[in-house]
Protein backbone atom coordinates (compact mmCIF):
# COMPACT_ATOMS: atom_id res chain seq x y z
CA UNK A 1 0.00 0.00 0.00
CA UNK A 2 1.17 3.24 -0.04
CA UNK A 3 1.01 6.38 2.39
CA UNK A 4 1.02 10.04 2.73
CA UNK A 5 0.92 12.56 4.92
CA UNK A 6 0.59 16.71 4.37
CA UNK A 7 1.02 18.63 7.47
CA UNK A 8 0.56 22.76 6.81
CA UNK A 9 -0.21 22.22 3.30
CA UNK A 10 2.91 20.56 2.85
CA UNK A 11 3.21 16.88 1.71
CA UNK A 12 5.68 14.46 3.17
CA UNK A 13 7.76 11.69 1.23
CA UNK A 14 5.28 9.14 -0.12
CA UNK A 15 6.11 5.76 1.19
CA UNK A 16 5.31 2.25 -0.24
CA UNK A 17 4.60 -0.18 2.65
CA UNK A 18 3.45 -3.86 3.25
CA UNK A 19 -0.09 -3.95 3.59
CA UNK A 20 -0.88 -3.26 7.24
CA UNK A 21 -3.33 -1.15 9.68
CA UNK A 22 -3.33 2.02 10.41
CA UNK A 23 -2.05 3.76 13.56
CA UNK A 24 -4.69 6.57 14.09
CA UNK A 25 -5.43 8.72 17.56
CA UNK A 26 -9.18 8.28 18.26
CA UNK A 27 -9.83 12.03 17.98
CA UNK A 28 -8.77 12.07 14.30
CA UNK A 29 -11.35 14.36 12.78
CA UNK A 30 -12.51 12.02 9.80
CA UNK A 31 -13.68 9.85 12.76
CA UNK A 32 -15.90 12.23 14.48
CA UNK A 33 -17.29 14.50 11.60
CA UNK A 34 -17.05 12.68 8.58
CA UNK A 35 -14.11 14.53 6.72
CA UNK A 36 -12.70 11.18 4.53
CA UNK A 37 -13.66 10.28 1.07
CA UNK A 38 -12.71 7.32 -1.25
CA UNK A 39 -12.68 6.42 -5.57
CA UNK A 40 -12.80 3.42 -6.79
CA UNK A 41 -10.55 2.44 -9.74
CA UNK A 42 -9.18 -0.51 -11.29
CA UNK A 43 -6.25 -1.93 -13.27
CA UNK A 44 -5.81 -4.30 -15.70
CA UNK A 45 -3.86 -6.63 -18.52
CA UNK A 46 -4.25 -5.28 -21.69
CA UNK A 47 -3.98 -7.54 -24.59
CA UNK A 48 -0.05 -6.31 -25.30
CA UNK A 49 1.08 -7.72 -21.85
CA UNK A 50 0.98 -4.03 -19.95
CA UNK A 51 -0.74 -2.98 -17.18
CA UNK A 52 -3.17 0.15 -17.95
CA UNK A 53 -5.34 1.89 -15.56
CA UNK A 54 -8.89 3.30 -16.18
CA UNK A 55 -9.45 7.04 -15.95
CA UNK A 56 -6.72 8.05 -13.88
CA UNK A 57 -6.86 11.72 -14.60
CA UNK A 58 -10.71 11.85 -14.10
CA UNK A 59 -10.45 10.25 -10.87
CA UNK A 60 -7.66 12.25 -9.22
CA UNK A 61 -10.31 15.63 -10.42
CA UNK A 62 -13.24 13.76 -8.64
CA UNK A 63 -11.12 13.33 -5.40
CA UNK A 64 -10.11 16.58 -5.87
CA UNK A 65 -13.13 18.50 -6.20
CA UNK A 66 -14.67 16.05 -3.26
CA UNK A 67 -11.91 16.73 -0.92
CA UNK A 68 -12.17 21.10 -1.87
CA UNK A 69 -16.07 20.16 -0.88
CA UNK A 70 -14.62 18.15 2.73
CA UNK A 71 -12.21 20.96 3.21
CA UNK A 72 -9.51 18.40 3.20
CA UNK A 73 -5.77 19.13 1.48
CA UNK A 74 -5.29 16.92 -1.49
CA UNK A 75 -2.36 15.67 -3.27
CA UNK A 76 -0.98 17.26 -6.27
CA UNK A 77 -1.29 14.90 -9.73
CA UNK A 78 2.08 13.98 -9.73
CA UNK A 79 1.74 12.56 -6.33
CA UNK A 80 -1.55 10.94 -7.01
CA UNK A 81 -0.08 9.46 -10.41
CA UNK A 82 3.27 8.34 -8.75
CA UNK A 83 1.38 6.86 -5.38
CA UNK A 84 -0.97 4.92 -8.25
CA UNK A 85 1.99 3.73 -10.49
CA UNK A 86 3.88 2.44 -7.52
CA UNK A 87 0.96 1.04 -5.70
CA UNK A 88 0.30 -1.38 -9.20
CA UNK A 89 4.34 -2.10 -9.64
CA UNK A 90 4.54 -3.49 -6.34
CA UNK A 91 1.12 -5.52 -6.83
CA UNK A 92 1.61 -6.81 -10.74
CA UNK A 93 1.13 -10.02 -9.48
CA UNK A 94 -1.63 -10.11 -7.93
CA UNK A 95 -3.90 -8.75 -10.83
CA UNK A 96 -5.69 -11.53 -12.25
CA UNK A 97 -5.23 -12.17 -15.91
CA UNK A 98 -9.56 -12.55 -16.61
CA UNK A 99 -10.10 -9.70 -13.79
CA UNK A 100 -8.63 -6.52 -12.32
CA UNK A 101 -6.53 -5.46 -9.57
CA UNK A 102 -9.22 -2.65 -7.68
CA UNK A 103 -7.30 0.16 -6.34
CA UNK A 104 -8.89 2.31 -3.32
CA UNK A 105 -7.50 5.27 -2.94
CA UNK A 106 -8.42 7.24 0.44
CA UNK A 107 -8.24 10.91 1.39
CA UNK A 108 -8.83 11.82 5.46
CA UNK A 109 -8.80 14.98 7.70
CA UNK A 110 -6.26 13.30 10.12
CA UNK A 111 -5.24 15.55 11.89
CA UNK A 112 -6.11 15.60 15.75
CA UNK A 113 -9.24 17.57 16.76
CA UNK A 114 -12.07 17.27 19.16
CA UNK A 115 -14.44 19.90 17.54
CA UNK A 116 -16.00 20.92 14.06
CA UNK A 117 -13.72 22.08 11.29
CA UNK A 118 -10.63 21.07 9.28
CA UNK A 119 -7.51 20.08 11.13
CA UNK A 120 -4.45 21.10 9.34
CA UNK A 121 -3.14 17.43 8.41
CA UNK A 122 -4.39 15.36 5.63
CA UNK A 123 -3.53 11.81 4.98
CA UNK A 124 -3.31 9.81 1.22
CA UNK A 125 -3.64 6.54 1.83
CA UNK A 126 -4.16 3.87 -1.01
CA UNK A 127 -4.97 0.03 -0.45
CA UNK A 128 -5.36 -2.57 -3.39
CA UNK A 129 -7.41 -6.06 -4.00
CA UNK A 130 -7.56 -8.44 -7.05
CA UNK A 131 -11.18 -8.62 -8.53
CA UNK A 132 -13.10 -11.07 -10.78
CA UNK A 133 -15.69 -10.63 -13.20
CA UNK A 134 -18.26 -7.82 -12.88
CA UNK A 135 -20.92 -10.67 -11.92
CA UNK A 136 -18.92 -11.50 -8.84
CA UNK A 137 -19.59 -7.96 -7.29
CA UNK A 138 -23.26 -9.19 -6.44
CA UNK A 139 -22.20 -12.16 -4.72
CA UNK A 140 -23.70 -15.42 -4.89
CA UNK A 141 -25.99 -14.80 -7.75
CA UNK A 142 -29.81 -16.43 -7.87
CA UNK A 143 -30.07 -19.30 -10.90
CA UNK A 144 -33.41 -20.81 -12.13
CA UNK A 145 -33.80 -24.95 -12.09
CA UNK A 146 -31.95 -24.73 -15.35
CA UNK A 147 -28.79 -23.16 -14.10
CA UNK A 148 -29.55 -19.82 -16.11
CA UNK A 149 -29.53 -16.64 -13.89
CA UNK A 150 -32.93 -15.05 -12.57
CA UNK A 151 -32.79 -11.47 -13.35
CA UNK A 152 -31.46 -9.20 -11.47
CA UNK A 153 -33.98 -7.19 -9.25
CA UNK A 154 -33.51 -3.53 -6.92
CA UNK A 155 -35.14 -2.57 -4.02
CA UNK A 156 -36.48 1.13 -3.61
CA UNK A 157 -36.38 2.29 -0.20
CA UNK A 158 -39.77 4.17 0.69
CA UNK A 159 -38.37 5.67 3.78
CA UNK A 160 -34.93 6.55 2.77
CA UNK A 161 -32.90 8.25 0.32
CA UNK A 162 -29.06 8.41 -0.67
CA UNK A 163 -29.18 12.04 -1.22
CA UNK A 164 -30.53 15.48 -2.21
CA UNK A 165 -30.35 18.76 -3.61
CA UNK A 166 -27.95 20.81 -2.00
CA UNK A 167 -25.78 17.83 -0.16
CA UNK A 168 -22.40 16.71 -1.83
CA UNK A 169 -24.10 13.59 -3.18
CA UNK A 170 -21.95 14.10 -6.00
CA UNK A 171 -18.87 13.10 -3.76
CA UNK A 172 -17.54 9.73 -2.76
CA UNK A 173 -17.64 10.95 0.65
CA UNK A 174 -17.76 8.50 3.53
CA UNK A 175 -21.36 10.38 4.21
CA UNK A 176 -22.50 9.54 1.32
CA UNK A 177 -22.53 5.35 2.17
CA UNK A 178 -22.37 4.74 5.98
CA UNK A 179 -26.56 4.76 6.16
CA UNK A 180 -26.77 2.10 3.56
CA UNK A 181 -24.95 -1.53 4.61
CA UNK A 182 -28.08 -2.01 7.09
CA UNK A 183 -30.41 -1.01 4.34
CA UNK A 184 -28.97 -3.02 2.06
CA UNK A 185 -28.58 -5.87 4.58
CA UNK A 186 -32.29 -5.77 4.84
CA UNK A 187 -33.34 -5.39 1.29
CA UNK A 188 -31.45 -8.56 0.27
CA UNK A 189 -33.22 -10.77 2.91
CA UNK A 190 -36.53 -9.94 1.29
CA UNK A 191 -38.51 -12.26 -0.72
CA UNK A 192 -40.41 -11.23 -3.50
CA UNK A 193 -41.17 -14.84 -5.14
CA UNK A 194 -42.35 -17.70 -3.29
CA UNK A 195 -41.37 -20.21 -0.61
CA UNK A 196 -40.55 -22.33 -3.33
CA UNK A 197 -38.60 -20.40 -5.82
CA UNK A 198 -37.73 -17.60 -3.99
CA UNK A 199 -36.22 -14.33 -5.70
CA UNK A 200 -33.97 -11.67 -4.02
CA UNK A 201 -32.83 -8.06 -4.34
CA UNK A 202 -28.99 -7.94 -5.36
CA UNK A 203 -28.87 -4.10 -4.22
CA UNK A 204 -30.93 -0.85 -4.22
CA UNK A 205 -32.72 1.90 -6.69
CA UNK A 206 -32.56 5.52 -4.17
CA UNK A 207 -35.27 7.89 -5.75
CA UNK A 208 -35.50 11.68 -5.02
CA UNK A 209 -37.95 11.55 -2.31
CA UNK A 210 -39.32 9.61 0.60
CA UNK A 211 -42.68 8.18 -0.89
CA UNK A 212 -43.92 5.88 2.27
CA UNK A 213 -47.23 7.38 2.97
CA UNK A 214 -47.68 8.24 -0.90
CA UNK A 215 -50.28 6.81 -3.18
CA UNK A 216 -49.37 4.30 -5.85
CA UNK A 217 -50.09 7.00 -8.78
CA UNK A 218 -47.89 9.59 -6.68
CA UNK A 219 -44.90 7.33 -5.95
CA UNK A 220 -44.80 6.89 -9.78
CA UNK A 221 -44.21 10.66 -9.99
CA UNK A 222 -40.50 10.06 -8.05
CA UNK A 223 -37.35 10.38 -9.70
CA UNK A 224 -34.69 7.56 -9.93
CA UNK A 225 -31.20 8.88 -9.17
CA UNK A 226 -28.96 6.08 -8.69
CA UNK A 227 -28.10 2.59 -6.82
CA UNK A 228 -26.00 2.35 -3.60
CA UNK A 229 -23.19 2.53 -5.47
CA UNK A 230 -23.25 3.17 -8.88
CA UNK A 231 -25.22 5.31 -11.63
CA UNK A 232 -27.79 3.88 -13.54
CA UNK A 233 -28.43 3.77 -17.10
CA UNK A 234 -32.04 3.23 -19.70
CA UNK A 235 -32.10 2.06 -23.25
CA UNK A 236 -34.90 3.10 -25.60
CA UNK A 237 -34.87 0.88 -29.03
CA UNK A 238 -34.84 3.52 -31.59
CA UNK A 239 -34.26 1.00 -34.39
CA UNK A 240 -32.54 -0.20 -37.04
CA UNK A 241 -29.96 -1.36 -34.10
CA UNK A 242 -30.07 2.01 -32.83
CA UNK A 243 -30.48 2.92 -29.40
CA UNK A 244 -31.29 5.87 -26.66
CA UNK A 245 -29.33 5.92 -23.59
CA UNK A 246 -30.58 7.96 -21.32
CA UNK A 247 -29.46 8.35 -17.42
CA UNK A 248 -30.78 10.41 -14.64
CA UNK A 249 -28.60 14.01 -14.81
CA UNK A 250 -26.39 15.66 -12.79
CA UNK A 251 -27.25 18.75 -12.55
CA UNK A 252 -29.22 18.73 -8.91
CA UNK A 253 -25.66 17.83 -7.79
CA UNK A 254 -27.16 14.82 -5.82
CA UNK A 255 -25.87 12.09 -7.77
CA UNK A 256 -21.78 10.98 -8.23
CA UNK A 257 -20.56 11.49 -11.75
CA UNK A 258 -19.64 8.58 -12.72
CA UNK A 259 -16.33 7.71 -14.86
CA UNK A 260 -17.79 4.58 -16.19
CA UNK A 261 -20.99 6.43 -16.92
CA UNK A 262 -18.99 8.75 -18.99
CA UNK A 263 -17.47 6.36 -20.99
CA UNK A 264 -20.66 4.37 -21.66
CA UNK A 265 -22.05 7.66 -23.15
CA UNK A 266 -19.03 8.40 -24.73
CA UNK A 267 -18.94 5.07 -26.66
CA UNK A 268 -22.83 5.22 -27.31
CA UNK A 269 -22.49 8.22 -29.06
CA UNK A 270 -19.24 6.61 -31.41
CA UNK A 271 -22.11 4.25 -32.18
CA UNK A 272 -24.21 6.72 -33.68
CA UNK A 273 -26.85 6.21 -30.72
CA UNK A 274 -29.12 8.74 -29.15
CA UNK A 275 -27.79 10.47 -25.61
CA UNK A 276 -30.37 11.84 -23.19
CA UNK A 277 -29.36 13.25 -19.31
CA UNK A 278 -32.51 14.36 -18.12
CA UNK A 279 -34.92 13.34 -15.33
CA UNK A 280 -36.27 10.30 -15.02
CA UNK A 281 -39.68 9.03 -13.29
CA UNK A 282 -40.88 5.87 -12.31
CA UNK A 283 -43.65 6.48 -14.43
CA UNK A 284 -41.72 6.70 -16.83
CA UNK A 285 -39.86 3.35 -16.31
CA UNK A 286 -43.07 1.20 -15.09
CA UNK A 287 -44.39 2.19 -18.98
CA UNK A 288 -42.44 -0.12 -20.44
CA UNK A 289 -40.60 2.06 -23.04
CA UNK A 290 -36.87 0.98 -22.04
CA UNK A 291 -35.77 -2.48 -23.28
CA UNK A 292 -32.93 -2.53 -21.07
CA UNK A 293 -31.92 -0.83 -17.54
CA UNK A 294 -28.45 -1.32 -16.09
CA UNK A 295 -26.09 0.05 -13.14
CA UNK A 296 -22.74 0.89 -13.68
CA UNK A 297 -19.54 1.99 -11.87
CA UNK A 298 -16.03 0.68 -11.39
CA UNK A 299 -16.83 -2.56 -9.53
CA UNK A 300 -20.12 -3.61 -11.43
CA UNK A 301 -19.40 -2.21 -14.81
CA UNK A 302 -22.27 -1.87 -16.34
CA UNK A 303 -24.74 -5.42 -15.03
CA UNK A 304 -28.27 -5.16 -15.74
CA UNK A 305 -31.27 -5.50 -14.13
CA UNK A 306 -34.35 -7.05 -14.67
CA UNK A 307 -37.54 -5.45 -11.65
CA UNK A 308 -37.34 -2.97 -9.07
CA UNK A 309 -39.73 -3.23 -5.94
CA UNK A 310 -40.80 -0.83 -3.51
CA UNK A 311 -40.08 -2.41 0.37
CA UNK A 312 -40.43 0.07 3.75
CA UNK A 313 -37.11 -0.54 5.53
CA UNK A 314 -36.98 1.64 8.90
CA UNK A 315 -34.29 3.22 9.41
Amino acid sequence: MVSATCHDGKWTDMNIIPYSELAIPPNMQALHYGGALFEGMTAEWGEDGKCYVFGLRKHWERMTRGAKRLGIQFVPYEVFEQAIFKVCQQNARFIPRKGRLYLRPHGADAGKQMRVGNSRTAGFFVEVTPIGTAESYFGDVERDGNGDVKGKGLVIPTTQIRSAKGLPGDTKGIQNYGPTPVIIREACRLNVGTDEEPHRPVGLLYVDRVTDGLSDEEKLDAEIRETNASNTIFFEDLGDGRYRAVTPTLEDYDILPGNTRALILEKALERGWEVEERHITLRELMSGKFVAAGNCGTAAVFSAFDWVHFAKIDP
